[in-house]
């Protein structure tokens, strides 16, 4: 049963191609409607044939170029500017009837072959001309009988008024046909000539109905770009949707551009979409994504998804919305609303973070008494602590059982900062006293503390390694500590100033051994009056 169910259905399918590729694209109405409820699709694009060769939607809205829907001919706009007031779609292009005009940006004609062929596009007049403008043209020294190419015009002097024409030459001759007193003011009309080289035959049509036709015509190429707003004279107005097919199109397919309906389930060349009876429905966008339906008027319309920061709250997705920012005090806490619309805590300040901040005098990153800077984060007499800082440090680096040379150069440096011998063979105390007027020892103690970090910071032993870690970082604590004290006990004034400023750019930095000169440059402004 289910085998010849499935025979059944691909029976069906056969029937339905085969009886649709015995159709031609004018047929299109019932099989590609029948396709459409089949598959489920609603979009067959009028202009997906074989025969067209460049169409220009102007739907661009901005931009100095035009888009050939094929991808072959984009057009450059010279002067022509973009209006929403168009025909299909958001926008066309306005023309000054001065000097605008839009042409193929290769400079080379769009039909290049003498066989049969058709031009198509909607226009709308603010003014009539003295003479031909054309809606799109391919035309070779337009003023003499030997031209070669196209017009499809718009043409108002004493020979046709207020009408409409389409020309081709063949290098001899040039053949006509044409329609007058059939146009009025702000009014959108559609123009279509076709030519068909099989029946040496040129028709006109105007909106849709064929209006006049020639026998006994034939055509030869331009090879010239072409053209569009200019002829004889510029056009004034504006156009929209201009197409070429390299075919000669029926009478019913111009017919059908011309009286394309929203809502019949089929794209047409003016129209951007037609979802049938589904025209109108709002899609449903997916949190933080977009989507996109067909309106009533068979445009594309692109809804956004909920965001964050759109000031609805979505659940599950967010916490809150919008996002906001919190300054939380000293000692405490806030809650703010990231930038994922999720809660997240901003802590404060607080003693032992290693930021002077709040009501803070010192901030060594504990709340240990004892060490120079209180457990409430206040000045201690501190300066016996930095020497307590570096003894531990020496005491630390001389447990260590090593041959390593940088590890005795370190203990060297770091014993002499302590007040053994110094350069110069002569024993002496170069740390400085409670009323800093060893100025410039103070500053040889931060030398000597410098060096010895720099060459425990060359030991790869990882079996000290930590060890020695510790030890630089209490090397530069005891430099913080004697900066600190040197500023507590500097006079007020610009150099004070500029020692809390170097402290403090100290204190910001990366916990490294650069934090040392910053302490040194601290500890000499404090110290001016040495």
């Amino acid at each position: 049963m289910r085998i010849k169910k499935l025979y059944a259905v691909l029976f069906l399918a056969l029937i339905l191609v085969s009886s649709a590729a015995a159709y031609s694209s004018d047929n299109c109405n019932f099989f590609c409607r029948l396709i459409n409820l089949i598959t489920g699709s609603a979009v067959i694009d009028e202009y997906n044939e074989s025969a067209i060769l460049s169409v220009w939607h102007m739907d661009e809205g901005q931009g100095p170029n035009v888009g050939d829907g094929t991808g072959n001919d984009n057009a450059l706009i010279s002067g022509a500017t973009w209006t929403s007031d168009s025909k299909y779609g958001s926008y066309a292009l306005s023309f000054d009837g001065i000097d605008d005009y839009l042409y193929d940006g290769d400079y080379i004609t769009v039909i290049t072959s003498p066989g049969s062929f058709t031009a198509e596009g909607w226009f709308k007049l603010s003014s009539f001309p003295d003479g031909a403008a054309s809606v799109i043209q391919d035309r070779y020294n337009a003023d003499s009988l030997g031209s070669r190419g196209f017009m499809l015009n718009i043409r108002n002097d004493a020979n046709l008024q207020r009408g409409v024409e389409f020309q081709v030459g063949d290098g001899s001759n040039i053949y006509t046909a044409q329609k007058g007193n059939v146009l009025e003011l702000n009014t959108w009309y559609h123009i279509a000539g076709v030519y068909d080289k099989s029946s040496s035959t040129i028709k006109l049509f105007f909106d849709g109905a064929l209006v006049d036709s020639k026998t006994g015509a034939s055509f030869m190429p331009s090879l010239k770009n072409s053209w569009m707003g200019r002829g004889e004279q510029a056009l004034n107005g504006n156009l929209d949707e201009i197409a070429v097919f390299n075919d000669a199109l029926p009478d019913s397919k111009i017919a059908q551009h011309y009286s394309a309906i929203c809502g019949d389930g089929i794209t047409d060349s003016t129209e951007q979409c037609d979802y049938g009876q589904n025209n109108g429905v709002p899609c449903a966008p997916y949190y933080g994504g977009l989507c996109v339906y067909c309106s009533n008027s068979c445009i594309n319309v692109t809804v956004q998804g909920p965001y964050c920061g759109d000031n609805t709250l979505q659940s599950p997705q967010e916490q809150c919305d919008p996002p906001t920012t919190c300054n939380p005090p000293y000692g405490g806490s806030c809650q703010y609303c990231n930038t994922n619309c999720s809660y997240q805590i901003n802590q404060g300040g607080f003693c032992g973070d290693f930021i002077v901040n709040g009501q803070e005098q010192c901030d060594d990153g504990n709340i240990v008494s004892g060490d120079g800077c209180s457990s409430n984060c206040t000045i201690e007499s501190i300066l016996s602590g930095a020497v307590g800082y570096k003894e531990k440090a020496l005491a630390s680096l001389k447990s260590l059982y090593s041959n390593n040379h940088e590890l005795k150069e370190g203990i060297k440096k770091l014993t002499e900062s302590l007040g053994n011998r110094i350069a110069g063979g002569k024993k002496e105390i170069i740390w400085v006293d409670a009323n800093h007027v060893a100025c410039k020892k103070g500053e040889e103690v931060f030398d000597r503390e410098k060096d010895a970090v720099a060459h425990l910071q060359k030991i790869k032993d990882l079996a000290i390694s930590s060890q020695v870690n510790q030890a630089i970082a209490d090397i530069v604590q005891a430099d913080r500590m004697l900066s600190q004290t040197a500023i507590n006990e500097a006079p007020a004034g610009r150099y004070r100033d500029k020692a809390v400023e170097r402290f403090n750019k100290g204190e910001l930095e990366a916990r490294n051994t650069e934090k040392i000169s910053k302490y040194k440059e601290a500890w000499k402004y404090a110290n001016q009056k040495c």
